[in-house]
């Protein structure tokens, strides 16, 4: 699994937390003539649907816990491996991360030390340009 340039940013300001990109076929869409607008004249075999899970973890009270966000339906080239062609998620890498964050957030005790860091991570994340 490939690391984005943004989760080594965070990872400097909050090493606890660990932000990540798991990417799965989209076994739902099949044929990119049907299941997008404009590609009408496009080979399908030529083409693969991915589902990005962009997954904030962390440990807390010795269990492994995360919360996560997802985009469906993102088209790749068959012979592209979108970690590697799409690492910011088709630019929608920031806003998956802080729905990821939010997320785990949701998953911990209001006293837990885990939501301070969380929220600095967002805010981060919110000043940064789009």
């Amino acid at each position: 699994m490939k690391t984005t340039q943004l989760q080594r940013q965070l990872r400097t300001i909050t090493p606890h937390i660990v932000i990540q990109t798991i990417w799965e076929h989209d076994t739902d869409l099949v044929d990119i003539r049907t299941d997008t607008d404009g590609m009408d004249d496009a080979d399908p075999t030529h083409w693969q649907a991915w589902i990005a899970e962009v997954r904030a973890s962390a440990t807390y009270m010795d269990q492994d816990i995360s919360g996560s966000a997802f985009l469906c339906g993102i088209w790749e080239r068959a012979d592209d491996l979108p970690e590697e062609s799409n690492p910011t998620v088709s630019s929608y890498e920031i806003d998956l991360t802080i729905e990821a964050l939010y997320d785990l957030a949701a998953q911990l005790n209001d006293d837990c030390n885990y939501l301070h860091s969380i929220n600095d991570l967002i805010n981060h994340l919110k000043s940064l340009p789009q």
